[in-house]
């Protein structure tokens, strides 16, 4: 069984914060799950209902198989469709990527149920429209089009930007993470301050509860569990999209795929949640951008700072926005590169290792372009005059057998010295 006890608000230096005791049973796990906000921001911590704490708890209620008991109200909308379709459908999503999931007997194979102690149909009556401030490609191309570009739909401009520490400065909750968010934060409120818009931040150990690193795994539930945390401020969240509606899969192992169907089901009676862009493809987003003055001097897609904080990337890297290296650098270089325009981009990509890792980064889109909806979507848009060298062409056959022995090896190589480091430990 998975507790989740009532919300409640605690103050601690310049921070409020809405927090609920989570007991984790079946995973031996017990945390204060927490938001963290400004002052400012206090008076809409929704401590009412535990709607922000039920959201990070269903991934863990399926991969463990417990059902979650709630010692507070929830949003009838909200529970209704937790319990009527969510729930069922990540369970079935579970079983179809061929996971274990836990089951509690043998003739108990029904997905985890929720139970709380009441429901509440409270609309709090926010006024404000948010939507993420990442300056990644998603979230500029909503931040364009509904705030630079919006003309016809007046009631969908954000008046706000939002900017959630669950996990793209780092995995785990850790002082290096908790730090790179709030330098972030520096940025993104110079940005927003240009365009005389407010930035709300939340802090939030949720990292606790997912350590297996997988960011789009848990992406969509974690963000809109930060929303949900401050109903009294939103009406309207514009959620940007990952993938094109046209990809759509429910797939448990990438809750992206999925959510033009969640973003709805998340909503409560106080905030509507929408998948923002959800008719455009990765390509089509950064056609849209590619040429906006603004992105060219802010896009931000790099993901060295989250793979610093998890230990698998060296911090002697380079002092541009993006470092050019890591694979969302090389996707988004490559776009732009297709697209003509990639040496506009020099000020904020670290172009130094473009010329020798594009060839290798080109076999690999080659040779799971079968696998990765982005690589295929790439490569749907190069024109036929687009040069791939013939050493990229060669080395995507055998791409994959090299990747799959280099594992082996190092996996190997990692097995042997934990055996050296026992016996000497034994010794």
């Amino acid at each position: 069984m998975i507790k989740i006890g009532a919300p409640y608000i605690e103050q601690d230096g310049e921070l409020t914060y809405l927090k609920s005791a989570i007991e984790n049973e079946g995973e031996k796990k017990n945390i204060t799950l927490f938001y963290a906000v400004e002052k400012k921001y206090e008076q809409y911590l929704c401590h009412e209902t535990a709607d922000a704490f039920v959201l990070p708890m269903l991934l863990r209620a399926i991969v463990s198989g417990q059902d979650i008991e709630v010692d507070a109200l929830l949003s009838e909308k909200l529970y209704h469709n937790l319990t009527n379709s969510v729930m069922y459908i990540l369970w079935l999503s579970k079983i179809k990527a061929g996971g274990r999931v836990a089951i509690k007997n043998n003739k108990d194979t029904k997905a985890p149920q929720i139970r709380c102690k009441g429901i509440s149909n409270q609309n709090f009556n926010g006024e404000a429209v948010g939507t993420g401030c990442s300056l990644g490609v998603d979230g500029y191309s909503v931040i364009k089009k509904y705030i630079f570009e919006n003309e016809m739909f007046p009631s969908y401009k954000p008046t706000h930007l939002a900017c959630f520490n669950v996990g793209a400065f780092g995995s785990y909750n850790t002082d290096e993470t908790r730090q790179s968010f709030y330098d972030e934060l520096k940025n993104l409120n110079n940005f927003a301050q240009k365009f005389d818009i407010p930035i709300v931040s939340i802090d939030t150990n949720v990292h606790e509860f997912y350590p297996e690193r997988r960011f789009n795994w848990s992406v969509t539930f974690l963000n809109i569990g930060c929303v949900l945390s401050m109903q009294k401020l939103w009406r309207r969240y514009l959620f940007a999209s990952g993938y094109s509606v046209k990809n759509f899969e429910f797939d448990f192992n990438d809750c992206c795929k999925s959510d033009s169907f969640l973003c709805p089901h998340l909503s409560t009676e106080s905030v509507e949640v929408l998948s923002a862009d959800m008719n455009l493809t990765r390509s089509d987003k950064v056609r849209n951008i590619m040429n906006d003055v603004v992105c060219k001097e802010n896009l931000n897609v790099c993901l060295k700072v989250q793979r610093i904080n998890n230990g698998v990337m060296a911090r002697n890297v380079s002092n541009y926005i993006n470092c050019g290296r890591c694979e969302k650098c090389l996707r988004t270089m490559l776009q732009l590169d297709i697209y003509g325009v990639l040496d506009d981009y020099n000020d904020i990509f670290d172009m130094t290792s473009w010329k020798k890792l594009k060839p290798i980064f080109l076999s690999k889109i080659l040779a799971y372009r079968k696998e990765n909806i982005m690589y295929k979507d790439i490569l749907d848009t190069m024109s036929p005059d687009y040069h791939i060298p013939i050493f990229s062409r060669l080395f995507s056959i055998i791409y994959k057998p090299c990747i799959e022995i280099y594992y082996r090896v190092t996996c190997s190589r990692l097995w042997r010295y934990m055996l050296i480091i026992k016996k000497k430990g034994l010794g």
